[in-house]
């Protein structure tokens, strides 16, 4: 059958089949839109029950809008007129608004329906040529918008305890790692809720041998996995480090009373910083110059010690000008599998020693503040961050049984029982859920952005108890 159209009636015929075609679409996406805003007061439990997607394929889409276009203009809807129409129209393909029309009806036979992003905020539209999984387990990237309209449903999604692992504010919460574990402690202690202490009215580090004040210190360069694990054996076995190692802070007073904290946490939120790090070898190497250690270092950087030599501890803070040595000390990156090993010890630590404690770990928003790596902080920045990021992904999927659900929250992992292994997505909340989240010195979130953060936090991880006001410490003022 051939079939003949002037160019208006071809383009009248473009604009109709566009029309209806398009109005198919997205009465389907307001029906699956409709499955989780008909009734807002039992959202989340209509999201949980109801399909996530409505499959209707882009050949089916094609042969309804092509029905009704062709009832329209008196002609039969079957299967050779379709053919004969399309093929009226590619005669017309040079003009652009054919053109156009022929690529979107293309287009349109990929499509396999749609889907619900998220909670069902947002529906999009699904494609034939991938593999979706099994029905309810896809999640899609939202829009920008969407993030920012709704930082749970889009980022925290599949995060979340199933139960709050801390419910009392008599019980002790122990916040260490960057300087963004501060921000937590100090959110948490303006709400009255018991939490581990600060060094620093009237003290600076690096504070007195002696100092009776427990080591971990927000402030104090505790922001690697490396440095974090030795705070643990430190204080749970004693372990015995090179007087060198930790630059400005040691005791065994502290030590005590860092166990003894440790002892009586019920709640570890433990905040990473950086993969860099600074290190110093078991043995000074005999004539080292400093341009030969600059040039091992840029060997280090990429793999391990040089000249066969065993690398000791990782400092737990850059080293002080008046005592590097070039032919000890050294800088590098460590890797992804470095910081899963260090992280599973630092579990097994406290679980062996506080077993009834959770931990909640999180990825530090701030980024670097200086890489000596030779390439821009930007960049090492991101692969800081990317290292550490994927280290907890791989220890929570260890944990959890290679689910990809690493919240601790329903059906995967353990759930919120004490002693409870959870991620916090701080780091992906801040990054993803605001226009502009920083300072003018591009490190620091702004306050208004970590209130909305921690509330969040105190939601899901407090039990609802963070709307209770408390009195602020005066060393928080």
């Amino acid at each position: 059958m051939e079939l003949s159209l002037n160019l208006p009636d071809a383009l009248a015929l473009c604009t109709a089949l566009r029309s209806v075609s398009s109005s198919i679409r997205a009465n389907l996406s307001k029906r699956l839109a409709a499955q989780y805003t008909s009734d807002s007061s039992s959202a989340s439990a209509s999201a949980a029950s109801e399909p996530r997607s409505i499959d209707k394929s882009g050949v089916e889409i094609q042969t309804e809008a092509m029905q009704v276009a062709l009832l329209t203009q008196g002609l039969p809807s079957d299967e050779r007129t379709r053919a004969a129409v399309l093929e009226a129209l590619r005669r017309h393909e040079a003009e652009p608004a054919v053109a156009s029309f022929l690529h979107y009806w293309s287009s349109l036979g990929l499509v396999a329906g749609v889907y619900a992003v998220g909670s069902g905020g947002e529906v999009q539209t699904a494609f034939v040529d991938w593999y979706r999984g099994p029905p309810g387990q896809a999640r899609y990237l939202p829009s920008l918008a969407a993030v920012r309209a709704d930082l749970e449903s889009f980022v925290l999604q599949g995060w979340a305890p199933a139960t709050p692992p801390l419910r009392r504010r008599d019980s002790m919460t122990t916040a260490l790692g960057s300087c963004f574990a501060d921000e937590i402690r100090i959110w948490l202690r303006a709400r009255g809720y018991r939490v581990n202490g600060d060094f620093r009215t009237g003290h600076r580090y690096p504070h007195a041998e002696d100092s009776s004040v427990p080591l971990l210190q927000c402030s104090a360069g505790l922001v690697n996995t490396f440095v974090l694990l030795q705070q643990f054996e430190w204080a749970f076995e004693a372990r015995a480090f090179d007087d060198d190692l930790w630059h400005g802070a040691k005791g065994a007073v502290a030590r005590l009373k860092t166990r003894e904290l440790f002892e009586q946490t019920s709640l570890f939120i433990i905040t990473l910083g950086l993969a860099e790090v600074w290190f110093q070898r078991r043995r000074p190497r005999a004539a080292a110059t400093r341009a030969e250690a600059e040039a091992d270092g840029a060997q280090e950087a990429g793999g391990g010690a040089a000249g066969g030599e065993t690398e000791c501890d990782v400092l737990w803070r850059a080293v002080p000008s008046h005592v590097y040595d070039p032919g000890r000390h050294g800088f590098r990156v460590s890797s992804v599998a470095e910081n899963v090993a260090n992280l599973r010890r630092i579990v097994r630590l406290i679980r062996e020693h506080v077993p009834s404690a959770s931990i909640v770990f999180t990825l530090s928003p701030v980024p670097l503040a200086a890489t000596f790596r030779g390439v821009s902080c930007v960049t090492a920045n991101s692969a800081s961050k990317a290292i550490l990021r994927a280290a907890v992904d791989e220890l929570l999927r260890e944990v959890h049984g290679g689910g990809e659900r690493g919240g601790g929250g329903g059906g995967g992992g353990e759930g919120g029982c004490a002693g409870g292994l959870y991620y916090w997505p701080a780091f992906e909340m801040i990054k993803e859920g605001f226009t502009e989240p920083y300072l003018e010195d591009g490190r620091h979130p702004k306050p208004e952005v970590i209130q909305q953060i921690l509330a969040l936090f105190g939601k899901h991880y407090l039990g609802g108890e963070e709307e209770a006001g408390g009195v602020p410490d005066p060393e928080d003022t």
